[in-house]
């Protein structure tokens, strides 16, 4: 052997033993030769959103401050468009770690416009992007309300079930007891469909339920006049593909213990043949393209995962690629990122994350943005997004 391969041997090696020492105890690899991360990340991180634009011919990674500080919520439209984030404030308006409410505001993230999304106190709303409109649905006090960008109105479609007894039948004595409801899952450009549930002990027998009836998969169609939709039933939806033609349900399982989270081209028929059941302990989720379902499976006594793809058509599975990480998978708590030609998820560890892609298994290495809280702080990845155009 030459003297260059013979180098090129050795020095291989050596990166093999290194890489695996870097597996904190796994007795698995980072895959050698780093794919490069190519787009736009947005992460929640020491009360601010920060942005990650990465070129593949650029050396080194740049940080940019969306938002902040004291952002306690923050969400991006699937599209990468806008950003709705909630700063924690007290009575006086001012930032505060002991909030009296919240400012929402809503950031055009091509322009940096702002605009106040909520009345300044509000509680910060868990949201739903509509892909489709310049829409979104939000649950704040007690109700689900639909919010025009163009507008900047608000559009009241339902308050949740409530009932009210008198304790010991007295008028004087009465309580009050609320169930909630999903901001929920658009479907085309004015369907909304959302689960409504009771609270616990919400039986309010002979006194009746005011606003939407409790524990229904629900359907409003959102446009001069909001006309709702709803059929008791067993099942929850817990999400919805982009195209609105496949469904991920919950149904109880056999015996009434648990759930059963099943694929389906029908949420309103347990007995749906077009659907198969997941296995359990998974949170599967639709791509962006909405053609395929997928989900994770860890591979037993390892920290490795298997990538698993489900054809919403024809509800066929197929294995992706096993991937290593040096750290192990938190399989109950992920999200799928990217657009609808990558499907990406974001692992984190001490400083930095990993952009994994789960059709290809390739992962880079990224830094944290230098948010002041140091190289531990957390991050919640917001959106994994393509490049703007130049």
């Amino acid at each position: 052997m030459k003297r260059g391969g013979l180098l090129r041997l050795m020095v291989a090696l050596v990166m093999a033993v290194f890489l695996l020492s870097a597996c904190g105890g796994c007795g698995v690899s980072i895959p050698v030769g780093l794919g490069p991360f190519e787009g736009r990340l947005l992460v929640l991180a020491g009360g601010g959103v920060w942005e990650l634009s990465k070129h593949p011919d650029v050396v080194g990674e740049n940080w940019t401050h969306v938002a902040g500080p004291g952002v306690c919520y923050a969400s991006v439209s699937p599209d990468g468009s806008y950003l709705v984030y909630s700063t924690c404030i007290d009575a006086d308006e001012a930032l505060s770690s002991s909030p009296a409410g919240c400012r929402t505001r809503l950031r055009d993230l091509t322009t940096g416009a702002e605009q106040d999304m909520l009345p300044v106190g509000s509680d910060a709303p868990p949201i739903a992007w509509n892909r489709h409109a310049g829409t979104l649905s939000y649950y704040s006090g007690l109700s689900l309300y639909a919010y025009s960008i163009a507008t900047g109105q608000s559009t009241l479609i339902c308050t949740a079930p409530s009932c009210t007894y008198y304790v010991g039948g007295d008028p004087k004595l009465p309580v009050t007891l609320h169930g909630w409801m999903a901001c929920g899952t658009w479907i085309g450009g004015d369907r909304l469909l959302f689960n409504s549930t009771s609270s616990a002990g919400m039986t309010c027998s002979g006194y009746g339920i005011v606003g939407i009836p409790a524990d229904t998969v629900n359907m409003a169609i959102v446009g001069e006049n909001v006309q709702l939709e709803s059929a008791r039933g067993v099942a929850q939806v817990t999400e919805i593909s982009p195209d609105g033609a496949c469904f991920l349900v919950r149904y109880p399982a056999d015996g009434g213990h648990g759930w059963t989270s099943r694929v389906s081209r029908s949420f309103g028929d347990p007995a749906d043949l077009s659907a198969r059941d997941l296995p359990a302990r998974v949170s599967p989720h639709f791509s962006h393209n909405g053609g395929e379902l997928v989900y994770l499976s860890r591979d037993s006594g390892g920290c490795r995962a298997t990538v698993h793809f489900i054809d919403t058509v024809t509800l066929e599975e197929r294995l992706g690629p096993t991937l290593s990480y040096p750290h192990c998978f938190d399989l109950d708590d992920w999200a799928l990122v990217g657009d609808e030609d990558h499907n990406l998820m974001v692992q984190e560890s001490t400083g930095h994350l990993f952009v994994i892609d789960l059709d290809t298994g390739e992962m880079t290495k990224v830094p944290k943005p230098d948010s002041g809280g140091g190289a531990g702080l957390s991050c919640e990845v917001l959106a994994c997004l393509p490049l703007r155009a130049a």
